[in-house]
C-alpha cells in the first residue's frame, strides 16, 4: 500500500481531472456541511454503487487503513431492496475481481487524496487512510483502471474526518511551551476536548506522535518558547514537554520531540522537583525513555 502520491498516483488523479497533490490547504477544523462530490466518478461516467467499509471515520491525521468489502453492496434490509441489491451486484461491485488494480479517492473541499487499495482476501481490500487538512465529511471513490488512459468508479461511500481528543491534545502542548506553568499538574491538563488524566494510555503515544506529526509547527518554535532562540535570558525551573513524555511513558512523542528546536535545552532544564527529563522517566521507571534523553 502507497501512502504518498507518486508518479503512478499523481497520473491516476490526473487522469481522474482532480488536480495536483495534495490541492490547496484548509484551517477549518469544523466539520463541513455536506456538498457535492468532485469529478472523479463523473470524469470516468459510471454508475458506482454503494459499498460496505470501516471505519466510517478517523482522525484528521490519519494513519489507520480502510478495510474495504467489495464483495456486495450495503445491505439494504428490506427484499424490495435486496432485489435492488441483486440487480446492482450483477452490474455493479460483483464485477470487481480480485486481480484489478483498484485505487480509492477522498474528495474534500480543498484536498484531494488517491491511494492505491491491495486485496486481502476474497473481495476485501485495504487501503491507508492518508492524513488530511481539516475535519470535514469527504467522499470516497473506489476506481479501477480498465486500460492504461481509462478508468471507472466502482463504489462509493461518506467518510468523515475528525479532530479526537490526541489531535486537541496535541494542539494545547504546541502552545503549551509559552506557559511555563501549564505542565505542572497532569490533571488540570484538560479542555471540553481533552482530559489527559482520563486518556486511553496504551494507544495514546501511537496517537499523540501522529498528531504532533501532522500538525504544523509554528515558525519559531521552541521547547521552552516561541522565539526563544532569540532570548538570552536563562529560562527557569519548569515543567517540560520532555518531562512529560518521561512522566508518561510517551516514548514515540518524546522520540519525535526530540527532533525539533529546543530539545538540548529542555533536557538540561530541571522541573520545580528539581528533577531532569531523564531523572523523570527513570523515576517513573520508563527504562527507555530515560536512556533515550540521556544519550
Amino acid at each position: 500500500m502507497q501512502t504518498t502520491e507518486d508518479g503512478e498516483l499523481m497520473h491516476v488523479k490526473t487522469a481522474l481531472g482532480l488536480g495536483q497533490a495534495g490541492c490547496q490547504s484548509s484551517d477549518s477544523t469544523q466539520p463541513s456541511a455536506a456538498y457535492e462530490p468532485h469529478s472523479a466518478c463523473a470524469a470516468v461516467n459510471a454508475g458506482p454503487v454503494p459499498m460496505a467499509f470501516n471505519p466510517v471515520e478517523a482522525p484528521v491525521y490519519g494513519g489507520e487503513l480502510f478495510v474495504i468489502n467489495l464483495g456486495h453492496p450495503q445491505t439494504p434490509g428490506t427484499p424490495e431492496e435486496e432485489e435492488e441489491e441483486e440487480e446492482e451486484e450483477n452490474s455493479g461491485i460483483a464485477s470487481v475481481s480480485e486481480e484489478d488494480e483498484l485505487y480509492l479517492v477522498l474528495e474534500g473541499r480543498m484536498q484531494t487524496h488517491v491511494v492505491t487499495m491491495k486485496h486481502t482476501q476474497n473481495l476485501v481490500w485495504q487501503a491507508p487512510i492518508p492524513g488530511h487538512d481539516c475535519a470535514e465529511r469527504v467522499y470516497l471513490s473506489v476506481i479501477r483502471r480498465s486500460t492504461a488512459e481509462h478508468f471507472d468508479c466502482v463504489a462509493v461511500g461518506d467518510f468523515e474526518y475528525t479532530c479526537d481528543s490526541a489531535y486537541s491534545l496535541a494542539q494545547f502542548l504546541l502552545n503549551s511551551v509559552n506557559d511555563p506553568n501549564s505542565l505542572e499538574d497532569v490533571e488540570l491538563i484538560r479542555s471540553d476536548e481533552f482530559d489527559l488524566a482520563n486518556e486511553i494510555f496504551s494507544t495514546l503515544d501511537q496517537r499523540l506522535c501522529a498528531a504532533f506529526r501532522h500538525i504544523q509547527f509554528p515558525e519559531g518554535w521552541h521547547h521552552l518558547g516561541l522565539d526563544m532562540e532569540q532570548d538570552d535570558s536563562e529560562p527557569d525551573c519548569r515543567e517540560t514537554l520532555l518531562h512529560l513524555a518521561g512522566r508518561l511513558g510517551l516514548h514515540d512523542t518524546a522520540l519525535y520531540l526530540l527532533g525539533k528546536p529546543g530539545s538540548e535545552d529542555a533536557l538540561g532544564l530541571i522541573n520545580h522537583e528539581g528533577r531532569l527529563p531523564c531523572a523523570v522517566a527513570a523515576d517513573n521507571r520508563f527504562d527507555d525513555i530515560a536512556e533515550l534523553f540521556s544519550g
